[in-house]
């Protein structure tokens, strides 16, 4: 997977992700659907939008179904190699996993280190545990080590590249 610029960074990650939607409801496992926040239109050319800005903050990236599991997770990316900086996860957003979380559904989420062809599913409960400890600390992010220990390498697998259904499931055992 690869990123073409900044203001692109993620989306590779979210076509895989989109990609695995599709093959989990096609073959019934899953209903997964991408969020995206309501935008406000200020101004059109034709049929080109020139400006506009987010009505609101979004909810995270993706919720869902999973066997009447409901699922909710955001994909983010980072070009380190080393650690996932904290400024990547806004403070609406851990909300929703938080809230999500306590009333009993499964929420993470999925980090590619794009430096290291990687992909991560990283738990709420260890997010929260890294938020935490990062709150005591004063650090600015999540070391790779932490998120190799507590998240779940995804893989590819039944002609999906990016199988987080697989390890979703593998998580939660």
């Amino acid at each position: 997977m690869k990123s073409w610029s900044h203001s692109n960074r993620g989306k590779t990650l979210e076509l895989y992700i989109d990609h695995a939607n599709a093959m989990y409801h096609q073959r019934g496992q899953a209903i997964v659907i991408r969020q995206h926040p309501e935008v406000k239109v200020t101004r059109v050319d034709g049929k080109r939008i020139l400006s506009g800005f987010y009505k609101e903050k979004g909810a995270p990236d993706y919720i869902g179904l999973i066997d009447q599991l409901p699922v909710c997770f955001d994909a983010k990316e980072t070009n380190s190699k080393t650690s996932f900086p904290l400024k990547n996860i806004k403070a609406h957003q851990i909300k929703y996993l938080s809230e999500w979380d306590k009333q009993g559904g499964m929420s993470f989420l999925i980090i590619y280190f794009s430096a290291l062809k990687e992909v991560y599913l990283f738990p709420y409960k260890a997010l929260q545990t890294s938020l935490n400890e990062a709150a005591v600390s004063g650090v600015k992010s999540i070391p790779y080590k932490v998120i190799q220990e507590w998240g779940h390498l995804i893989k590819s697998g039944d002609k999906i590249t990016l199988d987080w259904l697989s390890t979703a499931w593998e998580a939660r055992e």
